[in-house]
């Protein structure tokens, strides 16, 4: 999954088997937006247009609330499609719901082939029942580059000493939840100066210690934050 500098969405499906039940979402200053496909074949792709455009056939700009209502019932009725019971697949949406529909950014929710779940979570039952359904969500999360461009001024601007920059720098850092990580090595990627570097990934992990580099030597480090 891409998005290019243009908010163009591109998924594509590198798998040997079709994804079924696909959701585009984004989620962005109180605002969610879906974009729906049934079914994507092996070795194809989809482009939607851009996240910012209004046409309904391919969007439904939505308040976070009423995004969150109904996309939850779109999965809930893609997992009972797919064989769940009804009380299994409201409680699959619920245990995911913070993550899936709360944490700001894009992302693509989609059911993951049987035969791809069985392989990599073979289950043996005995005695065997009659019936065995099992369904997985799989997520792909994008961050766009317009967010990374966003973030790269912000620190740029902190670094610099405004204030005001670093409040929204790390309150940003803050809305991409686990994200956040990923999200700073790659706004951090337009300038590999430690300092600048140190400087942007403290604001997460205040408690680690400043990464010192020796003088005269000059490196493009690779932080990791355990």
């Amino acid at each position: 999954m891409s998005v290019d500098s243009n908010s163009v969405v591109t998924v594509e499906n590198t798998g040997a088997q079709s994804l079924a039940h696909l959701f585009l979402l984004s989620i962005h200053d109180g605002q969610g937006s879906i974009g729906v496909l049934d079914e994507l074949a092996s070795s194809n792709s989809v482009t939607w247009l851009p996240l910012n455009d209004d046409n309904a056939e391919h969007w439904r700009h939505l308040p976070l609330p009423q995004f969150q209502n109904e996309i939850a019932a779109q999965i809930q009725a893609a997992l009972v499609a797919e064989g769940l019971f009804a009380d299994e697949a409201k409680a699959m949406v619920n245990t995911w719901k913070d993550s899936w529909f709360t944490e700001e950014g894009v992302r693509v929710l989609y059911l993951l082939p049987r035969p791809w779940t069985d392989e990599i979570l073979p289950l043996t039952l005995t005695p065997q029942p009659g019936e065995l359904t099992r369904v997985m969500v799989g997520r792909a999360e994008v961050i766009t580059a317009q967010a990374e461009t966003n973030l790269f001024q912000l620190l740029t601007t902190a670094q610099n000493g405004d204030e005001s920059a670093r409040v929204q720098a790390l309150a940003g850092i803050k809305k991409l939840g686990r994200f956040a990580n990923p999200a700073l090595q790659l706004a951090t990627a337009h300038n590999p100066d430690l300092k600048f570097i140190s400087f942007s990934f403290q604001l997460l992990y205040p408690s680690q210690p400043a990464v010192q580099l020796p003088a005269g030597i000059g490196v493009s480090p690779v932080l990791q934050f355990n």
